[in-house]
């Protein structure tokens, strides 16, 4: 996969190392290394090298973690209410981010196989709900949604909106299937999500692709809170891009009231099926 934040040379004399961050926040490179591994903070450029870059605004959003760390906050909690602060910066666009903070699991690492058999699979239990479903997908790239188009057509028709995210050069509806461009610099150029919802049905996949391409950060739930917060925020990104489209807003999609155990046991047999072909 193509790096996500390629920087214009001419703008490098803007830009702090991990060193320099580190010395005006008076916070070790290793834990600023952490905390972006761990909790996606703060963000970093990428040089075509691979090293980090920072912009200056970092500086303040760090130390605004550390003030509340000294308050008490949890260092979750604290990245949280400095990404509140904020809210035209990337962490408000990150599907992966929402699940993460809804879930009371921890993110694990899967494979690109792993990630493909569980979207897979979501994809199949949601073809065999039926219903007015809401669906999401995060593809990062147009041409790897388009490899899978005609499956997610055949989800859309019975769909109540299905909204597809990725770098399109233009945003194009057919029906309940909405297309949308995300925008340069957000984190869905390196995130891939897909998330269902009917009064049957909750599951969802987010994952934050590791420098490589060959594994992801990720997290899969049936849990409707995590299911919720991560269609939210997918919508909420479409909505903001596309206002005049028939998108729904959060507190119209429909869940489940809770988790079925059932359920997530027959999602992870349709993934150990997949895994096994």
């Amino acid at each position: 996969m193509d790096t996500m934040f390629n920087i214009v040379a001419t703008n490098l004399h803007a830009l702090l190392t991990i060193g320099d961050l580190a010395n005006e926040v008076g916070v070790k490179p290793a834990t600023i290394r952490e905390w972006e591994r761990r909790h996606g903070f703060p963000v970093a450029q990428r040089l075509p090298s691979g090293h980090r870059r920072y912009p200056s605004s970092a500086v303040a959003d760090v130390k605004a973690v550390v003030e509340r760390r000294r308050k008490g906050f949890s260092l979750s909690s604290a990245i949280a209410a400095t990404r509140g602060e904020r809210p035209g910066t990337w962490p408000t666009a990150s599907v992966f981010a929402a699940a993460r903070e809804a879930s009371d699991r921890p993110p694990t690492q899967l494979s690109r196989r792993a990630m493909l058999a569980f979207s897979r699979s979501i994809e199949d239990a949601c073809a065999a709900a039926g219903g007015a479903a809401v669906i999401v997908g995060c593809f990062q790239r147009e041409h790897v949604y388009r490899a899978r188009a005609r499956r997610w057509n055949e989800l859309a028709r019975s769909a109540r909106v299905c909204v597809v995210l990725a770098d399109f050069a233009e945003h194009r509806q057919s029906g309940s299937l909405i297309e949308v461009p995300i925008a340069p610099g957000s984190p869905l150029h390196r995130e891939w999500a897909v998330a269902v919802a009917t009064p049957q049905l909750a599951a969802c996949l987010a994952g934050w692709e590791w420098p490589g391409g060959d594994h992801f950060e990720a997290l899969w739930s049936i849990d409707p809170v995590v299911v919720g917060a991560a269609i939210d925020r997918a919508l909420a990104v479409a909505r903001a891009t596309t206002p005049e489209r028939a998108i729904p807003d959060a507190d119209l999609v429909t869940l489940p009231a809770h988790g079925d155990v059932g359920a997530a046991m027959r999602l992870l047999d349709r993934v150990v099926a997949r895994l096994d072909r």
